[in-house]
């Protein structure tokens, strides 16, 4: 929890794609899932984007 405080923000002031996901155990539910796999298409646009800027 107190990482999330100090990451957010800066993820936030950098246009970066975060997530914070709580879990007990080593399953994550349908819900997260769905949430980890729009981060990740998120982080490839991000990615994909400054790679066009550096063109």
């Amino acid at each position: 929890m107190n990482s999330q405080a100090i990451i957010r923000p800066l993820a936030n002031k950098s246009d970066i794609p975060y997530a914070a996901i709580d879990c007990e155990g080593p399953w994550i539910s349908t819900n997260q899932r769905r949430f980890l796999e729009t981060i990740a298409i998120q982080a490839k646009r991000v990615h994909k984007k400054k790679n066009n800027q550096l063109d």
